[in-house]
């Protein structure tokens, strides 16, 4: 014979003498890690370091360095994520003024150089 009572019917809460079942094994504990936030400064940096190759050159040059200065010094007082890119920004800004400052100046002495043949002549 059942030495057990019968369970309660569907529907109805367990009854004094049932033990309610474990709830199911969900896997190992997995701690929440906040993970950092982007400088939102530090990628218009590196999107106006870029854009300075193709649109404006020297307001954007400038504006790509300043960009990813202040970048800089914001995630390292917030340790925001995103140095990589403020780095990058300022170097494509550094390196967008040394070419055009380069151009400017082989422009500058060919101008010259035909200025004074002329004259010569």
């Amino acid at each position: 014979m059942n030495q057990y009572p019968p369970p309660p019917p569907p529907g109805q809460p367990n009854q004094p003498g049932y033990k309610q079942q474990p709830a199911p094994y969900s896997g190992p504990y997995c701690p929440v890690v906040n993970v950092p936030t982007t400088s939102g400064t530090a990628v218009a940096s590196l999107i106006v370091g870029i854009a300075s190759w193709f649109l404006c050159p020297i307001l954007g040059a400038l504006l790509a360095i300043f960009l990813g200065v202040s970048a800089k010094s914001d995630i390292a007082r917030t340790r925001q994520a995103g140095t990589g890119m403020a780095t990058a920004g300022i170097a494509l800004g550094a390196a967008h003024l040394v070419v055009y400052g380069l151009v400017l100046l082989v422009v500058l002495l060919v101008t010259a150089g035909t200025c004074a043949a002329l004259r010569g002549s």
